[in-house]
C-alpha cells in the first residue's frame, strides 16, 4: 500500500506514522460519491466509533488539486465547533488522500425540512441562528468557505431537527495578512457578485451565499434564476431580484430586510455576520414568528428540493465540478467581452 502518513491533531504538521488507515479502521458501505472523491463509514477499530472517511485518488491530481486537499485539512485542524464538522484524522499514500471526519448520519438539513409537516418562520430563523454562528467562528479564524449551498448543512442526527453543521471545506480559503481571495470557486446559484466581476473578495463573499439560503428557506425559491448560467450571472451581478408578494407578503418586514442587506451587491455594504447576529429579526421573539406560517411557501420549497435533486442526478448546473465552474465562467466573460 505504500508509506502512510498521518495527522497528529495536536500538531502543526503532518508526520510520518507507521500504521496504516486499513490497521486503524473498518472500511465499510459507500456513503456517497462526487468529483472529488468517494466517501465511505469507517469504524474506529480501537473504540468502534464510526466515522466519514473521504477517499480521493492522487492518480489525475494536478499540484494545484493536491495543495488544495492539504489546505482543506489545515482548513479543517484549524476549526473546532460544536456547528463544524469536526476532522477525525488524515491519512496520505502514494495513491490515495483519505480524511477522516465526524460521521453526520441525518442527512441534509434541506431534506428534513422538506418533509416537515408544518413550517414557519421561527423554524427558519432557528437555522439562520446556527447557521451565523457556525461562519461567524469560520470568519473568526481568517477562513472564507466559498462554497456555502444546502447539500454543505448536515443534521448529525436522524432525531434532531435543529442542529446541524457546516460541512465540506474543499473549497475554502484562508485570509493572511488581510490579503483578500481571488480564485474563482464556489456554485453557481450562491456565488457573489464581486467574484464574478473578478474582483478580490473576502468574508461577504458567505455572507451573500448565506443571503441565497436564506431566501430559499423563507420563500422557497431562489432569488435569483435564469434559462441559462450565462443570464444568472448577469442578474447576480445586478441583484436582480423580488419578493414576489403571494409568498413574502407574510414574512415579517425584518426577515425581508435582513435578506436585503446580505444579498446588497457592493461587499462593502453588505451586512457582518456581527452584525446579523444581532439584527431585529433574529432577535424577534419566538412566540411572534410562530405565527407566520409559511405552508404555501414550503409547497414552492419542495419543488425547488426535487428540481435540485434533478439537476444533480443528470449533471445539472448545481452539481458541477471546479474545471466546469471555470469552462462556464470563461465563457461568460467572453460573451461580456464580445457586448
Amino acid at each position: 500500500m505504500g508509506q502512510i502518513f498521518s495527522i497528529c491533531l495536536g500538531r502543526d504538521d503532518a508526520r510520518p506514522n507507521s500504521s496504516n488507515i486499513e490497521e486503524d479502521y473498518d472500511m465499510g458501505e459507500e456513503l456517497g460519491k462526487g468529483a472529488y472523491g468517494t466517501v465511505v463509514r469507517g469504524t474506529l477499530k480501537a473504540t468502534g466509533d464510526e466515522y466519514a472517511i473521504k477517499m480521493v485518488q492522487r492518480e489525475g491530481m494536478s499540484q494545484e488539486d493536491e495543495d488544495d486537499l492539504q489546505l482543506e485539512v489545515n482548513i479543517l485542524r484549524k476549526l473546532d465547533h460544536e456547528y463544524i464538522m469536526n476532522l477525525q484524522d488524515y491519512y496520505q499514500t502514494p495513491q490515495c488522500h483519505y480524511i477522516v471526519t465526524e460521521l453526520l448520519v441525518g442527512g441534509e438539513l434541506f431534506t428534513r425540512i422538506e418533509h416537515k409537516k408544518q413550517y414557519n418562520e421561527k423554524e427558519a430563523k432557528d437555522v439562520m441562528f446556527i447557521f451565523f454562528k457556525a461562519m461567524a467562528y469560520v470568519h473568526e479564524n481568517g477562513i472564507v468557505h466559498r462554497d456555502l449551498k444546502p447539500e454543505n448543512l448536515l443534521l448529525g442526527s436522524k432525531d434532531d431537527d435543529e442542529h446541524f453543521k457546516v460541512a465540506d471545506f474543499g473549497l475554502a480559503g484562508e485570509i493572511k495578512n488581510g490579503q483578500p481571495l481571488t480564485q474563482f470557486a464556489g456554485t453557481p446559484l450562491y456565488i457573489c457578485p464581486e467574484m464574478l466581476q473578478e474582483k478580490p473578495y473576502s468574508f461577504p463573499a458567505d455572507v451573500w451565499s448565506m443571503g441565497v439560503i436564506c431566501f430559499i428557506l423563507l420563500g422557497g425559491y431562489p432569488p435569483f434564476f435564469a434559462n441559462n448560467i450565462n443570464a444568472l450571472y448577469l442578474k447576480i451581478i445586478n441583484g436582480e431580484y423580488t419578493f414576489d408578494r403571494k409568498y413574502w407578503k407574510h414574512i415579517s418586514p425584518e426577515a425581508k430586510e435582513l435578506i436585503q442587506r446580505m444579498l446588497e451587491v457592493d461587499p462593502d455594504k453588505r451586512i457582518t455576520i456581527a452584525d446579523a447576529l444581532q439584527h431585529p429579526w433574529i432577535m424577534t421573539s419566538d412566540e411572534a414568528l410562530l405565527q407566520r406560517d409559511l405552508s404555501l411557501n414550503h409547497k414552492e420549497f419542495k419543488k425547488f428540493q426535487a428540481k435540485r435533486r434533478l439537476k444533480a442526478a443528470v449533471g445539472g448546473v448545481m452539481a458541477l465540478n471546479r474545471m466546469q465552474h471555470m469552462a462556464h465562467f470563461e465563457e461568460f466573460k467572453k460573451e461580456q467581452s464580445r457586448k
